[in-house]
């Protein structure tokens, strides 16, 4: 039976729905720095691992996949958290790069990200890229209570195929925000693998905002919205099951992809004045993330900067800092190697507005 969803757009849904548009539209017009939408989109990528992981159990900090994403040790890593990081971002970037090249949605490459993610964690036991052959559940960990039961093994490649035909149809004609919101609550349902159902889902709907046009969602985590309030997310999701309609599960997706945008574009903003900053004062990359850094932990010491940069002299660093000082950005509280910097009027002045 082809997939045919059952929601409303509420007004709060439609009012979402804008305020993302507007807040692409803003960010398309904003003369932002290639250097900032590189690191952010690396950034948004860990902070993606890192979200959809640990609502799953990972045992691992957002600093620690940061530093996995970058290729930094990690020795402090759990292995399998690690491995988990790794296998998100390398299932992200193969959705990403097939639905960048115009190819659709297909079975195949959902199963191909599902064995990326799984592959090699949780004992092996999750059959990579093979769907299920038996019948699962969906438990409540906190009780052993079984709160949904998907439909049975022998169901799941036909609703699965008509989940991409859908995609490739009538999804299409939805906006993106909808499409995401559909087809990440379809796939959960289906739940078509033995484990990694979660995880597949959540990189199938921000895979459709990529499709549909919404560039900034390369920049923020969709899963950040979901590990918030876990049970604000899993209260959605069961009271869809209960239902039947999706409306309130799609209202709740929307808002959040409208939350996030409205915290990006204050990030633009922000962004689009530091490099105004790095421009007025002819300040170095380096400096601009001493700033950065200043602003975003409420300071830094040379060791802190060192630490960021630790092929560069001491020397050339200590004379950035003082650069810093002397232009007004930063102030230096006490001296010698532990003196702290911390922002200048200039830029609390920034942070307040």
């Amino acid at each position: 039976m082809p997939y045919r969803p059952s929601f409303t757009m509420t007004a709060s849904t439609w009012k979402a729905v804008r305020s993302a548009d507007r807040a692409q539209g803003f960010l398309e017009a904003l003369s932002l720095s290639p250097r900032w939408i590189a690191e952010l989109e690396r950034s948004a990528l860990a902070e993606e691992a890192y979200h959809t992981t640990v609502i799953e159990g990972s045992r691992v900090t957002l600093e620690q996949a940061r530093r996995i994403a970058t290729g930094d040790p990690t020795d402090d890593v759990d292995p399998d958290s690690r491995r988990e990081v790794v296998n998100v971002i390398e299932a992200a970037t193969l959705l990403r790069e097939h639905l960048e090249a115009g190819l659709p949605f297909t079975q195949a490459v959902i199963r191909e990200a599902h064995r990326r993610l799984v592959e090699g964690v949780r004992g092996g036991a999750a059959a990579p890229g093979a769907y299920r052959r038996m019948q699962n559940a969906v438990v409540d960990h906190a009780t052993g209570e079984v709160v949904y039961t998907p439909p049975p093994a022998y169901a799941v490649p036909g609703r699965m195929a008509d989940l991409v035909d859908w995609l490739e149809s009538l999804g299409r004609d939805q906006h993106p925000v909808v499409t995401a919101a559909l087809a990440h609550y379809e796939l959960a349902a289906i739940h078509p693998f033995l484990d990694g159902n979660g995880r597949t889902a959540r990189l199938i709907s921000t895979a459709c905002l990529v499709r549909g046009g919404y560039g900034f969602t390369r920049l923020i985590s969709v899963s950040a919205h979901h590990d918030r309030d876990r049970s604000a997310y899993y209260g959605a999701l069961r009271s869809a099951d209960r239902a039947g309609d999706l409306t309130a599960w799609v209202e709740y997706v929307a808002t959040g992809i409208a939350d996030l945008a409205s915290e990006l574009t204050s990030h633009g903003i922000d962004a689009l004045w530091l490099d105004g900053l790095v421009l007025d004062h002819g300040l170095s990359d380096r400096q601009r993330i001493a700033i950065a850094t200043v602003r975003g932990k409420g300071g830094l010491t040379i060791r802190d900067y060192q630490a960021l940069f630790p092929e560069t002299p001491r020397r050339t660093l200590q004379h950035e800092l003082s650069q810093l000082v002397r232009a007004g950005l930063v102030v230096a509280e006490g001296a010698g190697p532990s003196a702290r910097y911390r922002a200048g009027p200039e830029l609390r002045a920034h942070t307040a507005s």
